[in-house]
């Protein structure tokens, strides 16, 4: 493209002009220089003038450019004791020329001067990292005698004893300003300081080994022999289906000559870990449940297993009883400081000379959620809690709300927990390999959600606009709608999609959360004839019922409470796992998925997530998102969904498909049943299952059960109806939600503002006891109702076909 000679003319004169504004701007920035201060006689009433505050004052002029207005107070940067000094938290900014030491969600103060890092390389030595480079720090390190050179990460590598000496060196440079920034003090005396190495006892693993060793796979007997190396003080975060159980068993059973053995665990698993002792040490111990008989009479066979529940009530009389091996089963339900049960293990733990931690979930939401169980294996690592979630949970002040669910310095946490603290190996590491885990998002079938339902709507706009005091019962109530919003596309996806005229195929795993949802799907089971078990609050004899599915081919469906049955069980005679519904916590859903995916499985898993938009799904998945990334830097991270296949239900049924097919002829009326039907109100008047269609005969209107909308198409609307069109329009509309699940996908902006309220509201319910309410040890004593599902024959729980009844 070539310019004329006007545009050209007026490229000079733009340019000329813009230089003239830039002298003016120069010259009135230099400005004159400040007029000489008033010579003024020190008379008392000037004395006091001098110093009144609101005299006018001549101030200096300061050039643009050498201070900033967001510098904090403190030159070190940091108010906040624990912090990097350096790190600034009220300005965090994007860009290139911000350091984040290569940690997530990690926000450095621009930086004016070399910084230093100091970290953690592994247990003898510590590195030198420099941003930028600097000669200066790099001569230093150079003339060390004891340095080692990395060229792969361009980085120093010296001894732990020689850091005070490395230090002080890089500190004494003056000519550039350096910053060093460092672990937290706590964390480098231990590992400065020397630690002698425990070997095993001959006798007690002589004998380890003629009882257990030949039922353990080699990745569990490593995960033995590391927790008698940290001295029988260890988390076991293996991946669910490992076998973290057995390595529990056979660490504590090395530390026989201690026992009485206390089991603290989930009231809903006591009986597993009850079969579990029968099996991998039968005839070595005595088991007692849910009571305390005989404890006065120490005996090296004694085990008790107790729930979290009566931990709580009763850990006075347990740090009395002066138990010295303690195992904590699902060692993440100790996550909050201030939850009862997490003082009373904490205060036993203090007491006792072995504590064993079991949980394939160590962490919910992020690295704040393992400071307790840190502390209750070594609290010498972390003494300090500010010291720990500023370091690396990357607190923020958020006005006047301090939010602690970021995730800092990962790299140097994962090598303290792999150091002293934890074992975990994923199903990918191990020797044994099982077969692959897939996750599947299916979206349910717009026309089948009933997303327009009215209270589903307010409640989305009082949770979108309402005041953040009511947000937690806004959310609550989003949720719950959305359950009764989703229930019939859900069942109306497994009808078709898994329920055939001869029954269900395969065996299939599928769990909810509210009751409505597994009321609907049950229903739907009892009319198409399948029979099916059910886990639910309520239920009493899970063992029987998991029993009967792993070993009866004709129980095919179990239908599964998310809290109720996500955890102690072994599910592996189904490699389908469907969820009907999603839960704010990523830990459990993958721990309801390996259920099914665990030692014993030989098919490939397949999960199935059924998502409906334009409800609180669309929340939920941003948050589960969000807190998968924060586990995931920190290896604590089972997966995320970045992998998982999306794909969406077909919008035709085999009923719909019939009557579509009639437009062809002229002669018959075409009826449209509404999409939207719900088997709650078909199913109660319809007790063979069939769809009911309700015309009435002075109109010609079919009205639904669920609603009062016209979905009855007359014969003069249809000659109107053009086909080639309505393809078209649903093209478009198949477009459309296409998008929407790509920007579903790719942007979270729809649920960041309410990130650190959901969290909140994560805490508050399980603070309040409502994942505990089915796990108390009331079971054994007064038998519950079950939410009056008929239970026949000589299997409770299983309900049974209509040719059985």
């Amino acid at each position: 493209m070539t310019l004329t000679a006007e545009q050209k003319a007026r490229i000079e004169a733009n340019k000329a002009k813009a230089m003239e504004i830039r002298r003016q701007r120069e010259t009135s920035t230099s400005g004159p220089p400040n007029p000489p201060r008033p010579q003024v006689q020190t008379t008392n009433q000037n004395f006091q003038r001098a110093f009144n505050s609101s005299a006018p004052r001549f101030n200096s002029f300061r050039p643009p450019g050498r201070g900033s207005p967001w510098r904090p107070r403190n030159p070190n940067g940091w108010t906040r004791p624990g912090a990097p000094r350096f790190t600034n938290p009220h300005f965090q900014p994007r860009g290139n020329n911000f350091f984040n030491n290569g940690n997530a969600n990690v926000a450095w103060q621009k930086i004016t001067t070399n910084a230093v890092f100091l970290t953690i390389h592994d247990k003898e030595n510590f590195k030198v990292e420099m941003k930028p480079f600097c000669r200066e720090v790099n001569n230093v390190c150079q003339a060390h005698p004891r340095r080692i050179f990395l060229q792969a990460s361009k980085t120093w590598i010296f001894p732990w004893s020689c850091y005070s000496e490395v230090k002080s060196s890089i500190a004494a440079i003056k000519n550039p300003p350096i910053r060093i920034d460092e672990p937290p003090s706590s964390v480098m005396e231990f590992y400065r300081r020397e630690r002698s190495k425990q070997d095993p006892d001959p006798e007690a693993i002589f004998l380890l080994k003629e009882i257990l060793w030949e039922k353990l796979y080699d990745y569990q007997k490593d995960g033995i022999l590391k927790g008698i190396e940290f001295g029988g003080r260890i988390l076991i975060a293996d991946e669910m289906g490992l076998g973290k159980t057995v390595q529990a068993l056979g660490l504590a059973f090395y530390y026989r000559s201690e026992w009485p053995l206390l089991i603290v665990c989930p009231a809903s698993v006591k009986g597993s870990w009850e079969k579990a002792c029968e099996k991998f040490l039968p005839g070595l111990c005595d088991v007692v449940v849910s009571k305390l008989y005989g404890v006065n009479q120490r005996s090296s066979r004694q085990v008790f297993i107790i729930s979290y529940d009566s931990l709580a009530g009763k850990v006075k009389t347990l740090v009395d009883q002066k138990f010295h091996v303690v195992i904590y089963d699902e060692s993440h339900m100790m996550k909050d400081n201030n939850a009862r049960r997490t003082k009373a293990g904490i205060e036993l733990s203090k007491s006792c000379s072995r504590v064993i931690l079991c949980s394939g979930t160590p962490a919910v939401r992020g690295p704040v959620e393992l400071f307790t169980q840190i502390r209750m294996i070594n609290p010498k690592i972390f003494p300090n809690y500010n010291e720990y979630i500023y370091s690396y949970c990357d607190a923020k002040d958020m006005g006047g709300h301090l939010n602690v669910k970021g995730a800092s310095r990962c790299d140097e946490l994962q090598m303290i927990l792999k150091e002293f603290v934890m074992v975990r190996r994923t199903k990918e590491d191990v020797e044994h390999a099982l077969p692959p885990k897939t996750r599947h998002m299916m979206i349910l079938d717009a026309k089948k959600v009933d997303s327009q339902m009215h209270e589903l709507k307010e409640a989305q706009k009082r949770f979108e606009g309402g005041k953040p005091k009511d947000f937690k019962d806004n959310l609550m109530e989003f949720y719950r709608v959305t359950a009764i919003a989703k229930a019939s596309a859900v069942t109306s996806y497994l009808e078709n999609e898994y329920v055939t005229k001869d029954g269900v195929k395969d065996k299939l795993i599928i769990f909810g959360h509210h009751q409505v949802v597994l009321d609907t799907i049950g229903r739907m089971l009892e009319n198409k004839g399948v029979r099916y078990m059910r886990i639910d609050g309520s239920t009493q004899n899970r063992e029987d019922l998991v029993e009967q599915f792993q070993e009866k081919e004709g129980c095919k469906i179990a239908l599964l409470s998310m809290l109720a049955a996500g955890t102690g069980i072994t599910l592996t005679a189904s490699s389908i796992v469907i969820f009907a519904e999603l839960n704010w916590n990523p830990s459990n859903l993958t721990q309801a998925e390996d259920r099914a995916h665990r030692i014993g499985q030989t098919k490939p898993v397949q999960i199935y997530y059924l998502i409906a938009h334009k409800t609180a799904d669309d929340y939920i998945m941003s948050s589960l998102r969000r807190k998968m990334k924060n586990l995931d830097a920190i290896s604590l991270n089972t997966g995320t969904f970045k992998g998982a296949t999306m794909s969406r239900e077909e919008t035709s049924n085999k009923i719909t498909d019939y009557f579509e097919s009639l437009i062809e002829d002229d002669n018959i009326k075409v009826i449209n049943i509404n999409p939207r039907r719900s088997l709650l109100g078909a199913a109660a008047d319809n007790p063979v299952g069939k769809e009911v269609v309700t015309i009435d005969e002075n109109s010609g209107e079919e009205r639904d059960d669920f609603d009062d909308d016209v979905v009855f198409i007359d014969e003069k609307k249809k000659k109107d109806l053009d086909i080639d069109e309505s393809d078209v329009g649903e093209k478009k509309k198949e477009a459309k939600d296409d998008f929407e699940i790509d920007e579903w996908e790719e942007d979270d902006k729809a649920g960041k503002k309410d990130e650190i309220l959901i969290d909140e509201w994560d805490e508050e319910e399980e603070k309040a006891g409502k994942e505990d309410d089915f796990l108390t040890d009331e079971w054994d004593e007064a038998p519950k109702s079950n939410l009056g599902l008929k239970r026949t024959l000589d299997e409770p729980n299983v309900v049974p076909s209509k040719k059985q009844r």
